[in-house]
């Protein structure tokens, strides 16, 4: 398909070896960025294979915290944010480049179905899977505001929209999100704290009552709201992993108090 007026951005913390995959879906945007940071393996060397843009900046500890400098640089207004270990199903972005030649303009951000995977195994159930849409990652950088708090894209400004496209067969974003539990432990043990501050910006206050709450919700929520179940052992693993994350992020808030 001919590439349409959209930008997508992509950040590489030493993920070079998911990059190939992952810039080879996006053919249907005139304009990919790559953003290195601080990578020390072949990033670069593939991105210049897909002629992609190439802007370095220092790691953060999640992305979110360089999204409003990341909108700058691209050349058009609408904006894709993925991660290199996602990628777009050729009937996704068919779909999408239909879309955008059609919206009125008080839509500002498009959001479209997810599906995650743990391994090779696609999730059914958990926080994670089953039928999802990725939040705030393709927007119109003209209405939105973009803030850099973890897991917060963009936001529709005040009296625009989202857009949702409807989950039909592999019409997904594939979101090869975790090979394996360490790597699942890893990554998050870098979000707590951010979590911490998180709760703190909301004006948020710590007891041992929230937290027994939280978790406990959080465990019922993915086992049986989200229907982990369908996913056997590793959707009741999730659901505990989950639940730990969600006490953490609290703990962290404690600390953070602790401090002050």
């Amino acid at each position: 398909m001919n590439p349409i007026p959209i930008t997508a951005i992509v950040v590489s913390c030493d993920e070079g070896h998911l990059l190939k995959k992952c810039l080879n879906s996006l053919t249907f945007c005139d304009e990919i960025i790559v953003v290195d940071m601080d990578c020390t393996d072949q990033t670069v060397s593939i991105a210049a294979q897909f002629k992609a843009r190439v802007f370095k900046h220092q790691r953060v500890p999640f992305v979110e915290a360089a999204q409003k400098w990341m909108s700058t640089l691209a050349s058009h207004d609408w904006i894709i944010n993925i991660d290199p270990d996602e990628v777009f199903d050729p009937k996704l972005a068919s779909a999408l480049v239909t879309i955008v030649n059609e919206l009125p303009e008080d839509v500002a951000v498009i959001e479209f179905p997810i599906q995650f995977y743990l391994g090779n195994h696609a999730l059914r159930g958990t926080y994670w899977g089953g039928k999802k849409w990725k939040p705030g990652s393709f927007f119109h950088r003209q209405r939105v505001t973009l803030g850099a708090v973890v897991h917060r894209r963009a936001e529709p400004n005040l009296g625009l929209r989202i857009h949702r496209i409807p989950w039909q067969d592999d019409q997904v974003l594939h979101h090869y999100w975790m090979l394996n539990y360490a790597q699942l432990i890893e990554k998050h043990l870098r979000y707590i704290q951010a979590e911490g501050l998180k709760h703190q910006a909301a004006g948020q206050t710590f007891s041992w009552l929230t937290l027994s709450y939280e978790t406990a919700h959080a465990f019922a929520w993915s086992l049986i709201k989200k229907s982990a179940w369908k996913d056997g052992l590793t959707g009741i693993g999730l659901s505990i992993f989950y639940a730990w994350y969600v006490a953490s992020g609290w703990l962290a808030l404690r600390s953070l108090n602790k401090k002050a």
